[in-house]
C-alpha cells in the first residue's frame, strides 16, 4: 500500500499523487475566502458524481451567461438573461473575474428578500486546473463563498466537492442548504453531461465565442499556458 502526502483544509482531504512536489503542491491549494473567519458558517456539501470531464464542468461553474437558461428552478430569471461585459484578470494561481449584474442568488420564491435595483457582485477565483472559489456579495454585508474543486475520477467522471461559508441565514437547518444546492447542481449536471465533444478544445480556433464567454475563454488559455494539448480530456 502506498502512502499519499495529505493535507486537511475546508473540510477537504487533499492530496498529492507525487511526493516529489508534496510540500510545492501543499502551498497550491486554492484558499477558500471567509472559511476560517468566526462570523462564517462552514458548509461540506455531500460530493455529486458528474459523468463528463472534469474541465467541462470547471468551466460550467465559472459561466456566467447560462442562469437565466439553466437555472430557472432555483434561482435563475429566465426574463434576465442579459450578461453585461467584465474582464479577467490573470493571477499567480489561474484568474479573477469580478462580474456585477442583476441576476439574484436568493431561491425562487424568496427574491422579496431583494433589494429592487440591486447589483449583484460575484467574485470568481480560478485556481488552475480544477478549483474555484465564487464570493457573491448579497445585499449588504452578507457573503456566501462556493468552492468548485472538481477531482476527476477518469477521463470521463468527475466528483465535485462544493465547501461553502456563509455569513447569514447560519441559524437555519443544514439539511436546506444541501437539499438546495443539490438541486443547483443536478441542473448543471445535465448540461455538463450533454457536452459535444466531451473534451476540453483549447485551441480558440476550434469552437465559436462571445463576449460572454471570457471566463471560459481566460480558463482554456490559462490551460494551454501549462503546456496541456490543443484537446484536452485528461
Amino acid at each position: 500500500m502506498k502512502t499519499l502526502e495529505s493535507v486537511e483544509r475546508c473540510g477537504l482531504i487533499w492530496n498529492c499523487l507525487r511526493p516529489d512536489d508534496a510540500e510545492s503542491a501543499g502551498n497550491s491549494i486554492a484558499d477558500m475566502p471567509h472559511w476560517d473567519e468566526p462570523d462564517f458558517q462552514q458548509i461540506v456539501c455531500p460530493w455529486i458524481d458528474i459523468f463528463g470531464f472534469a474541465g467541462r464542468q470547471m468551466e460550467g461553474f465559472l459561466d456566467v451567461a447560462h442562469f437565466a437558461f439553466v437555472h430557472t428552478a432555483t434561482f435563475g430569471d429566465a426574463n434576465n438573461a442579459e450578461v453585461p461585459s467584465y474582464v479577467t484578470r490573470r493571477t499567480e494561481y489561474g484568474f479573477d473575474a469580478e462580474y456585477w449584474s442583476t441576476v439574484g442568488n436568493y431561491p425562487i420564491g424568496l427574491e422579496q428578500r431583494g433589494v429592487p435595483g440591486f447589483r449583484w457582485l460575484r467574485h470568481f477565483r480560478c485556481h488552475l486546473p480544477f478549483t474555484a472559489t465564487l464570493e457573491i456579495h448579497f445585499p449588504g454585508k452578507d457573503r456566501l463563498v462556493i468552492m468548485n474543486a472538481a477531482s476527476p475520477v477518469s477521463a470521463k467522471v468527475t466528483r465535485m466537492f462544493s465547501p461553502m461559508a456563509r455569513n447569514f441565514d447560519t441559524h437555519l437547518p443544514i439539511q436546506d442548504v444541501y437539499d438546495f444546492n443539490l438541486r443547483v447542481f443536478e441542473e448543471d449536471k445535465a448540461i455538463v453531461e450533454a457536452q459535444m465533444p466531451e473534451c476540453l478544445p483549447l485551441d480558440p480556433l476550434m469552437e465559436a465565442h462571445i463576449p460572454a464567454d471570457m471566463s471560459s475563454m481566460a480558463y482554456r488559455r490559462g490551460l494551454r499556458d501549462m503546456g496541456l494539448s490543443r484537446i484536452f480530456i485528461s
